[in-house]
């Protein structure tokens, strides 16, 4: 079963020091999460709209944000606390 996290309308508490992925900014927006996991804009979008994306993510007014420090995590298959 896979555990989907709820938008909410603000972001999420600061990730701690060193805890980010280099390189890329503190909020990354859809296209650039979808191009890190190697699948299509639209396709994590459908993951959004279903609730099935298992990365944590919030809304700022109409944008869809993800902190880099959730990506990283997710993509080293880190499990969320």
């Amino acid at each position: 079963m896979t555990r989907s996290t709820p938008m909410t309308d603000h972001p999420p508490e600061d990730p701690p020091e060193g805890d980010t992925l280099v390189g890329l900014p503190p909020l990354m927006g859809v296209p650039e999460v979808a191009r890190l996991l190697g699948i299509s804009e639209n396709t994590l979008w459908k993951m959004l709209r279903r609730g099935a994306c298992p990365i944590p993510h919030f809304k700022m007014g109409r944008l869809v944000k993800f902190r880099s420090a959730d990506v990283g995590r997710f993509l080293r298959g880190e499990a969320e606390t």
